[in-house]
């Protein structure tokens, strides 16, 4: 049941960060759209969330 539920959590993350993208006009390539949907660590989807709020572009968001 954890699993399921970290999972989801995940999932949301991912949908909430490809939407920020979206709307602020970010351009995300397929190979780093892949690079987000196949993410499952939390913490790492929360850095990426942070950054796409005020990031310029997909790399400043994605770059380790």
């Amino acid at each position: 049941m954890a699993a399921g539920k970290a999972e989801g959590k995940a999932e949301a993350k991912r949908e909430a960060l490809l939407a920020v993208l979206a709307a602020r006009g970010i351009e995300v390539p397929d190979e780093l759209r892949e690079k987000v949907l196949g993410c499952g660590e939390l913490d790492q989807l929360d850095t990426w969330f942070h950054r796409s709020l005020t990031a310029t572009n997909v790399q400043d968001v994605l770059s380790e």
